[in-house]
């Protein structure tokens, strides 16, 4: 029954991903009309400059619904708070300096910590880790345009008529305390943080220099995990994605090769994860059409609410061919053709149509999403102009610091001169990656990966590692695994210079040593895992590696 009077509508302004509310804007604005300590909870994304009804659930509860597509409930709440030590103005100063996720944010116009929002437009909180405690904190100093008045209410005081007055419980969830004042110069320091993020943005190179002060333990650099098509346990891939999401790192990307489907583990792991971003890091551009890749993009967007990456790739020889059963052909061309396409589809436009030219091209039956990151993955000279150009970021795999600089700098200029895409092209690159007090078995299981790889993919990661100067240690390496087998994958001796150039392991702090190192050169260190790594190590390697 929809409770008379009753509406949710979120204006523009307070947006979080592009087309829709902020979340927090959203369930305080429903939570205002229940009144009382409130605990809201959003099944999907909630859209923006539209009045939306509002009705009872049961007794106590409200439902927001779009169609009949069910978006947000909200019911009583009973929710004891564990209310940590104060943080310090100090503290709180020093931690938003310290995450780097702003340099090249994925929501830059976000209600909420969009430093693109002019003071008095958006909340501008910029938050990092609390040094030496597992808290993230701002100095914030609220604007007196900043509030909640989107909510319609029937009643004074935003409650429903019939239904009595909670009082509010000890610690509950519910109605913020008036705040103490603001350190002092509070605003002044988010003004000078989001200049200095726009200048680092606008850095051709993409260098991201810090020269902040580190603690032991701690990076100051922005931070992802990768796992490898060969990972296949569903519920560790799971449990990595939450464990990655507590300890914040930015994005958890998933491959796909010949095992599982990971869009439906991605479609898990979104429901699962309330903040890290969310990357098919790739999906092959020869097993989906670009329809079904734009549908499947544009459903994750919806259910991981913007904390989807679409991840693309020309994959290689062995698996089209060899598996898809599709002549591996021009693969250049056919990631500009499916990059265009599955553009075109989010953009809201309709089907570019080449083979049925005499059919009525038909549009995405979702609503646009048309700045929907893609990274594309990508070795060869052809490949990476077409990530570029195209592309909102770059994947590579097994590429060296030392040349990931210098490539980086190359395809600025290809980027710049095409005049495709806005804005810089955010790399994300790292080496395999694995933290145990036995060093020497963390060496061998990081070296393995690499050799499987360099063994068993086909050509295209030994050209590719060959085409970077390491031809001698990659000859020897094949050499040493004339029948690859993923138990027994040894690098020799003559080959050590791959294992230093291409991975990062050793204990947790020289793991940390080592990632620290790539901070330098990427815009995100993506921390690869070997596949079939126990649980103990995974666990070991990301606290790690955490940011």
């Amino acid at each position: 029954m929809v409770a008379p009077g009753l509406e949710l509508r979120v204006e523009p302004r307070f947006c979080g991903p592009p087309g829709f509310a902020h979340g927090g804007f959203a369930s305080g604005s429903l939570a205002a009309l229940l009144g009382g300590a409130t605990e809201v909870t959003l099944r999907r994304p909630v859209p923006l400059g539209r009045s939306l009804p509002v009705r009872r659930s049961g007794d106590r509860s409200l439902v927001v619904e779009d169609d009949g597509v069910l978006l947000a409930e909200a019911q009583p709440a009973e929710v004891e708070l564990a209310v940590p030590e104060q943080v310090t103005a100090d503290e709180a100063h020093a931690a938003a300096g310290r995450l780097r996720y702003f340099d090249a944010p994925v929501f830059p116009a976000c209600f909420g910590c969009g430093p693109e929002r002019a003071p008095g437009d958006g909340l501008r909180i910029f938050p990092g880790r609390v040094a030496g405690r597992p808290l993230w904190a701002a100095p914030w100093t609220p604007d007196p345009s900043v509030r909640a008045a989107s909510a319609r209410r029937p009643v004074p005081g935003g409650r429903l008529a019939r239904w009595p007055r909670r009082p509010q419980a000890r610690r509950r969830v519910g109605p913020a305390r008036r705040q103490r004042g603001g350190a002092r110069g509070g605003q002044d320091h988010l003004d000078h943080r989001a200049a200095l993020l726009r200048r680092r943005r606008r850095s051709a190179a993409g260098s991201l220099d810090d020269e902040r002060p580190r603690r032991p333990g701690m990076t100051t650099g922005r931070r992802g995990v990768a796992l490898t098509p060969m990972e296949t346990r569903h519920e560790v891939i799971v449990r990595a994605a939450q464990l990655a999401d507590e300890l914040g790192y930015e994005a958890f990307a998933l491959p796909e090769g010949w095992g599982l489907d990971s869009t439906l583990v991605l479609t898990e792991v979104a429901l699962r994860t309330r903040r890290i971003t969310l990357v098919s890091a790739v999906l092959s551009v020869w097993g989906r059409t670009p329809a079904t890749l734009a549908m499947t993009a544009a459903t994750l967007h919806q259910l991981a609410q913007g904390r989807y990456v679409l991840g693309l790739g020309p994959s290689t020889r062995a698996l089209v061919e060899g598996f898809h059963d599709v002549a591996f052909d021009h693969p250049a061309g056919m990631l500009r053709e499916v990059t265009t396409k599955v553009r075109v589809l989010l953009a809201g436009e309709r089907a570019q149509l080449d083979a049925t030219t005499g059919a009525r091209p038909l549009r995405l039956g979702q609503p646009p999403a048309p700045d929907l990151p893609i990274w594309l993955a990508a070795l060869g000279d052809r490949t990476t102009r077409v990530a570029a150009e195209l592309a909102d970021g770059w994947f590579p795999m097994f590429v060296t610091r030392d040349r990931l600089a210098g490539w980086t700098v190359e395809l600025g200029r290809v980027r710049q001169a095409a005049g495709l895409r806005p804005g810089p092209l955010t790399v994300a690159a790292g080496p395999m990656t694995v933290a145990d007090a036995d060093t020497g078995s963390a060496r061998d299981l990081a070296a393995g990966c690499v050799a499987w790889y360099l063994s068993s993919m086909g050509d295209v990661y030994a050209r590719a590692v060959t085409n970077q100067g390491y031809g001698t240690a990659v000859k020897a390496v094949l050499a040493a695994n004339p029948r690859p087998s993923p138990r027994s994958m040894v690098v020799p001796p003559e080959a050590e210079v791959l294992v230093d150039e291409l991975t990062a392991h050793g204990t947790p702090e020289q793991v940390r040593d080592r990632l620290d190192r790539w901070d330098d050169t990427a815009d995100i260190t993506m921390v690869g895992l070997p596949p079939g790594l126990p649980w103990d190590t995974i666990e070991a390697t990301l606290r790690a590696a955490a940011p």
